[in-house]
């Protein structure tokens, strides 16, 4: 058997189990983008909020976690704010020691803020791509993430096309 695919291969062992059953909390602040019907609002502050753990699962590095999202965008005419609970997933990808990219997929429970109405709760779900950067000797990762939600929200019997765009700063510790 070659080597080089057994060290690769016992390497991918070692940082699935690393995550596996280690608990976490991690905050994240960037910029998001909505789109509503052909209506595109500006840019925005947002943030999230997240609690999870590492799933013992065989050969894979998966984590699941709750999130509260509070994504904002504004321009000089219009505003939106899209918030709620999530349940997520997400598949870390190993590349190398340090350097995880990773894939995720959540559904979250929200409501949206715009054009003076807010819109009734909607499951929708939310796709995420991502780089985690681990801080060697200490129980912290931080990264960016690339966040996609597209969805109709209901305003009062109205339902409006939804766009969301979100681009975060992430910072998670593990316990």
């Amino acid at each position: 058997m070659n080597k080089k695919f057994l060290a690769a291969t016992l390497a991918g062992f070692l940082f699935a189990a690393q995550d596996a059953g280690a608990f976490y909390v991690g905050i994240a602040g960037g910029n998001s983008r909505t789109k509503i019907e052909d209506t595109k609002i500006g840019s925005g502050n947002s943030f999230t909020i997240a609690a999870g753990i590492g799933l013992p699962i065989p050969l894979f590095s998966i984590r699941a976690e709750a999130e509260y999202l509070n994504l904002r965008s504004s321009d000089d005419d219009f505003s939106a704010r899209t918030h709620g609970l999530a349940a997520n997933g997400y598949l870390n990808l190993p590349l190398l020691p340090i350097v995880r990219p990773y894939l995720g997929f959540g559904l979250a429970n929200l409501k949206q803020k715009s054009f003076g109405e807010t819109s009734s709760s909607k499951i929708t779900p939310q796709y995420m791509a991502g780089l985690d950067i681990s801080i060697p000797l200490l129980p912290i990762a931080a990264g960016i993430e690339y966040r996609y939600i597209d969805t109709k929200f209901d305003y009062d019997g109205l339902e409006a096309s939804s766009k969301v765009r979100t681009a975060l700063a992430k910072i998670r510790y593990t316990f």
